[in-house]
C-alpha cells in the first residue's frame, strides 16, 4: 500500500484542540476545593469518569479517521460544507440586521428621539 503525504486534517485538529481544552477543564475542576467540598467524593468521581469516557471517545473517533484514510476526506469535506453553508446564513442575517439597524437608526435621528418616533406611531 502506498503513503502519500497528506496535509494534516482540520477536523483531526480540531478533535485534538478539543481534547487538549476538555483535559485542561477536567484538571482545572479537580483542583478546585470549592468543588470538592459541596460535593461528595463520589460526585466528583463520577464527574471524572463522565469525562474521561468523554475523551476515549473522542480518542476512538480520532484513530478510526487516522486509520481509515478513505474516509477522512469524506468527512472533511462533509464538515467543511456546512461551516461553509453556516457562513453563507450568517453573511445574510447580518446584512440584512446592518440595514435595519441603519434605517432604525436613521428614523430615530430623523425625529429627534424615540419618544417621538414612538408617538408618531401612534402609541
Amino acid at each position: 500500500m502506498k503513503k502519500t503525504t497528506q496535509q494534516p486534517s482540520s477536523f483531526l485538529q480540531g478533535i485534538d484542540k478539543l481534547m487538549e481544552l476538555t483535559t485542561e477543564q477536567l484538571h482545572t475542576l479537580e483542583g478546585q476545593p470549592a468543588l470538592r467540598e459541596r460535593g461528595s467524593a463520589e460526585a466528583m468521581a463520577m464527574h471524572s469518569e463522565d469525562w474521561e469516557l468523554f475523551l476515549s471517545r473522542l480518542q476512538q473517533i480520532k484513530d478510526t479517521l487516522r486509520q481509515d484514510q478513505r474516509l477522512l476526506p469524506v468527512v472533511d469535506d462533509f464538515i467543511g460544507k456546512q461551516v461553509r453553508k453556516m457562513e453563507h446564513r450568517q453573511w445574510w442575517s447580518n446584512g440584512i440586521l446592518t440595514v435595519i439597524g441603519a434605517i432604525l437608526g436613521w428614523l430615530v435621528s430623523a425625529f429627534g428621539s424615540p419618544w417621538a418616533f414612538w408617538r408618531l406611531m401612534g402609541h
